[in-house]
């Protein structure tokens, strides 16, 4: 029902709770079946309603599995002062204490090929994410992954890939359940995350609003959220990925793309393999992401990294941002 897909849209990712019973959506269960969870409640989204209805919209672009855009999660000095964060650490004006380089970070299940150039950052040095993060959407501190910050330049891609944790690795916190990406800039061109298996919803198709949620915005919109249909694609697919109308979230700076690489029992959810397009030339895409984990999870890098060590720094820009 799409009425109430979009009702869930407009509260669940708000109200995303300790542990992830909570995607409010029809999900799968370890046989296939389809259940149904929601957990809409009109009180939750009043208080976010509140204090971010002049600014903050939220879309939902797929209903099962969800895919949500939050516009404006970001403010574009928030995005320049996170992208400031990966430049200290290029330059070597942090001291070395700062964020930590690497060649790629997210555990892909699938062949893929990255070509970016990403940093781990201590939460401290993100705390507008993190606040935003823990107070908006509800998160616990303790079950955030690092934030990591990735630059694609021209003709940097990612390929197709899940962001699922491998079954060695989930002693430190359990399966990934959500992946929050947030663009730090607008790229004109190329550059969108692709979900290969999702197609793009026509307007029409979501035009209502949702029930009790009018103080956001009247009717969903979409435009310069969603493009399609894809020309081609790279990488190996059971489907022809010729003329697919793909499910394609552009860049858009302090934009929020919220989705779900797991279903709430910890199943991997393997509808959500997507990529990052080949950004076009003269173009860069610059990103910020944090995944959070169905148990608590302890931070690997940058050494000493801690969420604790960010809480009063968090609540103190809670404060300042009026959440608490």
């Amino acid at each position: 029902d799409i009425e109430h897909a979009l009702q869930v849209a407009n509260v669940i990712p708000l109200r995303l709770q300790t542990h992830f019973d909570l995607h409010g959506h029809e999900r799968r269960s370890m046989d296939g079946a389809q259940q149904s969870n929601p957990r809409a409640g009109a009180s939750s989204a009043n208080s976010i309603r509140n204090m971010y209805r002049d600014s903050m919209e939220i879309k939902m672009m797929h209903q099962s599995p969800p895919v949500l855009v939050i516009e404006n999660f970001l403010t574009p000095q928030e995005c320049q002062e996170i992208e400031a964060v990966a430049m200290a650490a290029e330059n070597g004006h942090d001291g070395g204490s700062g964020a930590v380089q690497v060649e790629s970070a997210t555990f892909a299940m699938s062949q893929s090929t990255r070509t970016s150039t990403s940093w781990f950052a201590h939460f401290y040095q993100v705390p507008q994410l993190v606040a935003k993060i823990h107070y908006l959407l509800g998160i616990p501190l303790e079950h955030m992954e690092e934030p990591q910050i990735v630059r694609y330049k021209t003709g940097q891609e990612f390929s197709w890939h899940y962001d699922e944790v491998p079954a060695a690795q989930l002693a430190n916190g359990g399966q990934r359940v959500a992946t929050i990406l947030v663009y730090l800039n607008t790229v004109e061109e190329g550059g969108g995350t692709v979900f290969r298996d999702l197609r793009a919803p026509t307007k029409s198709e979501f035009a209502a609003p949702a029930a009790g949620c009018d103080d956001f915005e009247e009717e969903c919109t979409f435009d310069n959220v969603i493009t399609g249909p894809r020309a081609s694609s790279t990488g190996s697919s059971t489907n022809n990925d010729q003329d697919q109308d793909f499910l394609t979230v552009q860049p858009k700076q302090g934009r929020a793309c919220i989705f779900f690489p797991a279903l709430a029992d910890g199943k991997p959810d393997d509808r959500t393999l997507h990529k990052g397009e080949v950004v076009a030339e003269n173009q860069e895409k610059r990103i910020v992401q944090m995944w959070i984990h169905e148990n608590p999870y302890a931070p690997v890098l940058p050494p000493g990294n801690s969420q604790m060590a960010a809480r009063e720094l968090v609540g103190e820009m809670g404060h300042e941002l009026g959440f608490v």
